[in-house]
Formats: C-alpha cells, structure tokens, sequence
C-alpha cells in the first residue's frame, strides 16, 4: 500500500481522487476512518497535502475529491456535483481501504457548505463533518433532512465575522437533528486551520479526545 494514492473513478464522472494512508494502515488488522474532504477550489491534491500531518499523527485516511468547487450556489451546477458525487461515493468505498462505519466528510467554506449538503442528501450512516469555516449555507438549507448520530466540528477563528455569525443557528440546527456539535477557534484568516487545530478536531470527531461541546 503507497501511502499517497491518485485515483481516477471510472463512472459518468471521473472524478480525480488524492488518497493519503497513514503509516497506521500499514500493519492495521481493521481498516481506519476516512475523510472525504473538499475543496472550495477545486485544488484537491494541494488540499490532501495540507491535511497530511494531522491525518497522520490521528491515524485516519484522507480522500480529497477533485472537481468539487464554489459554484455561487448555482443550482445547475451545484446539481451536477451533487449527481458526480452520488456516482464516485460507492467507487471510494470499493477502492479505498476504509472503516465504512466511520467514514467522514469535511472542507474549507464552501467545502464545507458541500459536506453538511451531501450528508442530507445522500443516505449513508455518516459519522460526523469537518467544518473549517463552514456554514450550512442559510436559511434556504435549514429544512434539509440532516441525519443524527453525527459528530460536528466547526472550525473557525475569532477575526472571522462571516463564519462566525452563523455557529450558533447551525449548531441548533444540527442539534436538532441529533448531532454532536463542538466549536473549536484557532487564530488567522478564513482559512485552512494549522495542524494543531486540525488534530484537535479530528481527534474530538474521532472521539479519542474531550472537548467541551455545544
């Protein structure tokens, strides 16, 4: 098993997917949890590579998906993903050796725009989204159906007005329906968080650490 992987799905969308295996899954006798992480520009490989560290010090594997990006909430478009992601997701979980009872999803802005959107739209036992300055997009989307049983990490910092506004309807929303929901502040921009703030977060979603919830 290489431990960075480029797959291109096979479907009506092919899709390019950047694959990071942490040097855990080497000797691993059970396949690990997975991120599905997404881009707000398309850049997925650059994407899997700012991730890298934290997947590797949490022991998880990364799926950076390629051809997902901000569309200005075009409906055509955003359709469009949304009809690519229902056709690569069962090839992700055939090609990449992961826990499929722990499979995540997760991005920056608008990629996490995409990963709260999916996990109401598209039926699977997910177990929880990775929100780096993220937000469910407004009111338009807080009837959506989304499930339960999901750990949410929202991931912001305190300069961030735009995110920022928005933490406490989300939560409320998410906790609604059933969902764990901690919010985790790191300094600078609205931007990837550092690798601390990454670990953090996906050890809390991985349940391997406390954090203060909602």
């Amino acid at each position: 098993m290489h431990p960075f992987e480029h797959i291109v799905t096979t479907g009506a969308y092919p899709t390019d997917l950047y694959v990071y295996y942490p040097s855990a899954a080497k000797d691993a006798t059970e396949p690990l949890p997975a991120w599905l992480l997404f881009h707000p520009g398309g850049k997925a490989a650059r994407y899997c590579l700012r991730h890298m560290e934290a997947a590797e010090i949490s022991g998880m594997i990364i799926v950076a998906c390629g051809s997902f990006r901000n569309t200005g909430d075009d409906f055509q478009q955003e359709s469009a993903m949304l009809a690519r992601f229902k056709d690569i997701f069962p090839e992700i979980l055939e090609r990449v050796r992961l826990d499929p009872n722990r499979v995540f999803m997760g991005g920056t802005s608008g990629g996490a725009w995409k990963a709260f959107h999916y996990s109401a739209w598209v039926t699977y036992p997910w177990a929880g989204i990775y929100s780096n300055v993220g937000w469910l997009g407004g009111q338009k989307y807080y009837n959506l159906p989304y499930p339960g049983g999901m750990r949410v990490a929202i991931v912001i910092v305190q300069q961030d007005r735009a995110a920022n506004g928005v933490v406490n309807p989300d939560s409320a929303i998410l906790q609604k329906a059933g969902n764990k929901v901690a919010v985790m502040m790191f300094e600078g921009g609205h931007q990837v968080p550092p690798v601390d703030s990454q670990v953090k977060a996906f050890n809390w979603l991985l349940e391997s650490e406390d954090f203060e919830e909602l």
